[in-house]
């Protein structure tokens, strides 16, 4: 009954993704030359909302797609929460806005995001390296976290670039393009929550390593071939 409810609940986050990709698909194949012209801003707009639907659409079937290449198990767990995640950072915040609405969602995701990342460094690092070296695989779990803050961040200045967009703040809600440290502030707040939630994860990372807890197993992935056993025994 729960696998049913967790993949009801990520079909239907697909589904919204889908639809709205097709929905915003449309709308550029059928505005005209001109209105495109009078409001290159919403043009633009509608083209990072594309960008952005297809990214979550690949994000949410890629882990069972690396579940068949790499013989994986994926906790359904957690590829609930990363569906979530897609939805409340990609679709809601995006999308829909919410990062404009909630000053603290942005925040809050990005916490979230590191602690994401870090259970999935921490399941490679358990599979290729150790599960018995519990200082070096928190670090691990920490520099993994804090490179795919990097890597998001360097995502937004691109598409700033690309498309004239606002994703890395620069421009506060009334217009003013803002200089100095107070451009920089967005980012540096962004990649502040990633170093939390990598912080606090690699904590966790290095009890459950340390001390062998089984808590941790229902978040962690697995190799099928018998490479890997529960990863915590007591």
């Amino acid at each position: 009954m729960k696998k049913i409810l967790s993949y009801g609940i990520i079909f239907y986050i697909f589904c919204r993704f889908l639809g709205t990709f097709l929905i915003t698909l449309y709308h550029i194949m059928t505005v005209s030359e001109e209105v495109v012209k009078l409001d290159v801003a919403m043009n633009n707009k509608l083209y990072l909302i594309l960008i952005q639907t297809i990214l979550g659409i690949i994000a949410i079937i890629l882990p069972k797609i690396l579940e068949k290449l790499y013989h994986l198990t994926i906790p359904d767990c957690l590829y609930l929460l990363f569906a979530i995640f897609l939805y409340g950072s990609i679709f809601l915040g995006e999308v829909r806005q919410y990062y404009l609405l909630f000053t603290w969602w942005d925040i809050l995701f990005h916490f979230i995001s590191g602690i994401l990342i870090g259970i999935i460094g921490l399941s490679f690092f358990i599979m290729s390296v150790s599960k018995n070296k519990a200082l070096l695989g928190s670090v691990f779990v920490f520099m993994t976290s804090i490179t795919a803050g990097v890597i998001w961040e360097i995502y937004e200045f691109i598409i700033d670039g690309l498309y004239g967009v606002n994703m890395q703040k620069f421009i506060s809600n009334n217009g003013i393009n803002l200089i100095g440290r107070m451009a920089l502030i967005d980012t540096m707040h962004d990649l502040l929550a990633d170093c939390y939630g990598a912080f606090l994860i690699a904590i966790i990372s290095f009890i459950a390593l340390k001390y062998q807890k089984k808590w941790l197993n229902c978040f962690i992935i697995k190799d099928k071939c018998g490479k890997m056993d529960d990863i915590m025994v007591k």
